[in-house]
């Protein structure tokens, strides 16, 4: 006698709860936002998780459910509040105009971009500054964030014939460091060399003086003659 066929059953999916979710969501958003406002009163290397467990008003073991511990949630934070001029803000343009531009422009506009896209958030003035000092848990779970978007601002260089020169990106380093070093004096001491920096006089005659070294770098020499040639080098040679 033939066996009677077992008939299969398959379970159905579970289905979510949607307001489940809505208030994960909203607990998530609601830890970010109480780290974001630790960092800004207290400043980046103060924040903690017993701090900020505290400040969100929620039970520590969330914070490790829902972000994996305090270095989830600065990545979280560090890509909601984009620290850093992303590679189209830096550009300023689409990147066939960008390529339009002439070298001095373009060295002008990255660094100008730069410069702003840092006076415009304070926050990122707070991390470039903690980086200077001992690495942490917060600027070591904020250090891949920074690496992937210099990968990113590398595309900058490719992108044109004139940027891929190396005096021309070691004069965009050079000058990208000067910029950082200026917005955190912003900051922290805005007098510099008699001028303050933290004004919005100050700050565009810093600009000025940026764009004015770019000028002075990338100033075209004069061809001289044959006759001026021999007269340099007929030139004695100083004692």
């Amino acid at each position: 006698m033939p066996k009677p066929a077992v008939k299969t059953v398959t379970p159905s999916p579970r289905r979510k709860n949607p307001k489940k979710g809505a208030k994960r969501a909203a607990t998530e958003a609601a830890i970010v936002a109480a780290f974001d406002r630790l960092v800004s009163r207290d400043g980046l290397r103060n924040v903690g998780v017993n701090a900020l467990v505290k400040e969100a008003g929620v039970g520590k073991g969330l914070i490790y459910q829902y972000f994996g511990g305090l270095a989830g949630v600065v990545k979280v934070w560090g890509e909601q509040n984009k620290l850093w001029p992303s590679t189209l803000e830096l550009m300023g343009l689409s990147d066939r105009a960008f390529s339009g531009l002439s070298p001095k422009d373009q060295i002008k506009t990255v660094v100008r971009n730069h410069l702003n896209g840092l006076k415009a958030n304070p926050v990122s003035i707070e991390v470039l500054a903690d980086e200077l000092m001992a690495p942490t848990e917060v600027t070591d779970a904020l250090r891949g964030a920074r690496t992937r978007l210099g990968r990113e601002h590398q595309a900058i260089h490719a992108a044109t014939d004139s940027m891929r020169q190396y005096d021309n990106r070691s004069m965009v380093m050079i000058l990208l460091a000067a910029a950082n070093y200026f917005a955190m004096r912003s900051v922290r001491a805005p007098r510099f060399m008699g001028e303050q920096i933290d004004t919005p006089e100050g700050w565009a005659s810093l600009l000025a003086r940026f764009d004015r070294v770019v000028d002075l770098a990338l100033a075209e020499r004069p061809v001289k003659t044959a006759a001026e040639r021999v007269q340099r080098d007929a030139k004695p040679a100083p004692i």
